[in-house]
């Protein structure tokens, strides 16, 4: 079991841990607490790790966002003189100064800065709170609407096949559904040295599904 477990985590570990840091009331904070019991001492390496996947796939992000808008420059936007005195411009610029200083951090800096969102026990509706700060965090939400709706299998290798299709849970499935769900595993490629088991599909399965 441990095994499998430590096969499994290591494929969807880090999609885990980008989908909690995104989560305004957990943040970094999960991960290192997590990492820690997880890993014990090696938990600093672990996490430096994952922060370059973070910063990697924040990246990945930015730079497609940035490759489909174009930001004029401060000179554009600034009318230096125009209708206005000397100092209105000078002010327009001043301001302007500020702000890009204020953007050198980026929207992932700027929002692990910010405090932990409380967790009072309420119903959290994470996907509309990304929705309402998509203003402020434009790269930040298009991460959390593809990140947090990643989702979870309810399956796994070598369950209690009778166990599942008894569940009246999925008895409003139709037997093509229920085959992909119960067969998905089989039908992709089984790396080697997965506990030496073998997931090849048998006839028997696929002929109860069908009398579902």
């Amino acid at each position: 079991m441990k095994r499998r477990f430590d096969h499994y985590w290591r494929l969807c570990n880090s999609a885990l841990a980008v989908a909690s840091v995104l989560d305004p009331r957990l943040k970094f904070k999960v991960v290192e607490f997590s990492y820690i019991l997880i890993y014990g001492r090696d938990s600093k390496v672990q996490l430096n790790t994952f922060r370059e996947v973070l910063t990697n796939v924040y990246n990945e992000y930015a730079n497609e966002t940035k490759n489909q808008t174009t930001s004029a420059s401060v000179l554009d936007d600034i009318n230096w003189l125009g209708n206005n005195s000397i100092w209105d411009s000078f002010g327009k610029f001043v301001t302007a100064s500020n702000f890009n200083a204020a953007s050198l951090k980026s929207e992932l800096e700027l929002y692990l800065d910010e405090p932990l969102l409380p967790m009072d026990g309420a119903t959290f509706d994470i996907l509309g709170w990304w929705c309402d700060k998509s203003q402020k965090f434009p790269i930040l939400a298009k991460m959390a609407r593809d990140f947090l709706a990643i989702p979870v299998s309810i399956f796994t290798p070598c369950s209690n096949f009778k166990a599942t299709i008894n569940n009246p849970a999925y008895n409003i499935l139709n037997p093509e559904s229920m085959e992909a769900l119960v067969c998905s595993e089989n039908w992709l490629e089984t790396p080697k040295g997965n506990d030496g088991e073998n997931h090849e599909p048998t006839q028997t399965t696929v002929g109860i599904v069908h009398k579902l």
